[in-house]
């Protein structure tokens, strides 16, 4: 990556009086490292090349002006302003065609330069250099960028005849860190909640990817030294016999240090090589005696690195990514759909759920009516090993979807699939019919 020099500019291709200029020869800004440059004071600009020449020259008395509109710089350091024919490179004659008083400063990030004398008319092509420019960090990470003006102020009319801006330096995040590939394991209830529904080719696996990225072409780029990451979620399935101890181990690729917090609520590791990388764990079912939590994860990841010392000397440093998505693992489960209920008041409804299982089971509501669908799990459990009715659920939860009319109504139960059965009546309050409406 690039160090000390912060910034090379140049205005190029005036023509006459109108400007025609480019400003860093029309190339992109230079990009800073946000967490290189954590430890610098100000910011050392590499000289400032303005290619200046104009068809009728310059007059004595011109202003020339260099405005960095978003920053403010170190007026300790003097600015210098000088004039080379076609960069010193004519033969026998690179002595400056122009001299200028200065600098003199204003508003804390403006400085300007006076034409005192004149030998020759700058020609087209010819260069003015602007050194000795310091800017504060402060505000350079706070505005996120740096703009640089140039213009030329005549001593005719005080109007301005050169004129150009352009984003010179931008602030970039040398580090990200991110989830490429989370956990989204689905777990079996018909292998009791102790393996996946097949994914990766097998019934056991289910795999989480991170990345970081170090992107090595900024400037006051730092170095990372090593990446920490903590994976938060239940892995208590891993102490089979409840003893305080993995019984295995989940496997972690490209990583070091691997670990499981005492409580078994997250997993840690690390990876100590400083370029761009991915890490991934890879969790493993067992089909042991202990069940596998439903759940939702989330991972940290905290880089520690060295600065870039140009300026004040660094130490240190670390940044910590928090709370990112890292997946989760759902339930499936057996269904059943009743085709048609009414909502009416002049009708009741009595839904029951059968399981014969010896897992209790989570209940999920579809209703489906006026080409809506409302989803809902609801408080009651279907229990194991019996006969639970779900009824008031299925009223309360129409009564506040606002389904007051005739729909379908899909039964999702977390239990095997061959030991749930659902079955729905309804009947007409007044005449007392009931009719037993078919599931499948």
């Amino acid at each position: 990556m690039f160090k000390k020099t912060l910034l090379a500019l140049a205005i190029t291709g005036f023509a006459g009086v109108a400007s025609a200029a480019t400003i860093n020869d029309g190339g992109a800004s230079v990009k800073i490292s946000q967490e290189g440059s954590v430890n610098e004071a100000m910011f050392t600009l590499a000289p400032v090349v303005v290619r200046a020449g104009i068809a009728n020259g310059y007059s004595v008395g011109d202003k020339l002006v260099f405005t960095f509109t978003n920053d403010k710089f170190d007026i300790s350091t003097a600015a210098t302003l000088v004039e080379a024919q076609k960069d010193g490179a004519v033969a026998g004659d690179s002595t400056p065609d122009l001299t200028f008083s200065g600098p003199a400063y204003s508003d804390g990030n403006t400085v300007t330069f006076t034409v005192t004398a004149q030998t020759v008319a700058m020609a087209v092509g010819d260069k003015l250099t602007l050194g000795g420019i310091k800017l504060e960090k402060a505000n350079l990470l706070a505005g996120g960028k740096v703009n640089v003006d140039f213009k030329v102020i005549s001593s005719v009319n005080n109007s301005d005849y050169e004129a150009k801006s352009a984003t010179i330096v931008e602030v970039a995040n040398q580090i990200e860190s991110k989830v490429t590939t989370k956990f989204d394991a689905v777990v079996d209830v018909n292998a009791e909640r102790k393996l996946f529904v097949e994914a990766n080719s097998t019934k056991v696996l289910d795999i989480l990817t991170v990345e970081t990225t170090d992107d090595a072409a900024v400037t006051l780029g730092a170095d990372v030294n090593k990446v920490s990451y903590t994976v938060y979620g239940d892995f208590s399935f891993v102490d089979t016999n409840n003893d305080g101890t993995a019984d295995y181990a989940m496997t972690v690729t490209n990583a070091t240090d691997e670990a499981f917090a005492k409580d078994f609520q997250s997993i840690t590791f690390s990876h100590t090589a400083g370029a761009s990388h991915d890490v991934s764990v890879t969790a493993t079912a067992t089909a042991t005696p202990t069940l596998i939590p439903v759940q939702t994860f989330t991972v940290d990841a905290t880089v520690s690195y060295d600065p870039e010392t140009e300026n004040t000397g660094g130490t240190d440093s670390t940044e910590k990514v928090s709370g990112l998505d890292a997946g989760e693992w759902k339930l499936n489960g057996a269904s059943g759909s009743i085709a048609f209920l009414p909502f009416g008041s002049e009708y009741a409804r009595s839904v029951t759920v059968s399981n014969t299982s010896t897992l209790e089971g989570e209940v999920t509501i579809d209703l489906i009516a006026g080409n809506k669908t409302y989803t809902k799990t609801i408080a009651t459990k279907a229990a194991a090993q019996s006969v639970t009715n779900i009824s008031a659920d299925i009223n309360a939860f129409a009564a506040e979807s606002g389904i007051t009319g005739n729909a379908s109504v899909k039964v999702v139960v977390n239990a095997p699939d061959t030991s749930v059965s659902v079955t729905g009546v309804y009947y007409h309050i007044k005449d007392g019919d009931r009719i037993l409406v078919p599931t499948k």
